[in-house]
């Protein structure tokens, strides 16, 4: 039996004490695909934009998650930027941009 995970797919800036990544790949339907991935087939159901690295697709498939459900849609990803504290467990909220998020509406693909 596999797992179907709907929600967010995102682009994060993070930040710490030592050093700033960005574009990483984030969005709780991201994280939670990846760790179920572990246990059962995952069907992941989101939307990104144009902006979203064809990588990352790759990545997931690498990890057998079948990511035919995420849509690409016209405009940027979902974004977060963030700031962890020395202690890496207080974060701040720098931004956020819904961006093609913001009207999404899950499809479910036949499979």
């Amino acid at each position: 039996m596999s797992l179907l995970v709907v929600g967010s797919i995102a682009l994060d800036t993070v930040k710490t004490p030592v050093e700033e990544h960005t574009d990483l790949m984030g969005g709780s339907a991201s994280y939670a695909a990846l760790g179920a991935s572990f246990f059962t087939p995952v069907n992941l159901v989101g939307v990104v934009g144009g902006d979203f690295p064809e990588s990352e697709f790759e990545f997931w498939k690498a990890h057998q998650i079948d990511a035919t459900g995420v849509q690409r849609a016209n405009g940027k990803t979902f974004r977060w930027s963030g700031e962890y504290a020395w202690d890496l467990n207080t974060r701040e909220t720098r931004s956020v941009a819904l961006n093609v998020f913001e009207s999404f509406s899950p499809e479910l693909p036949r499979n």
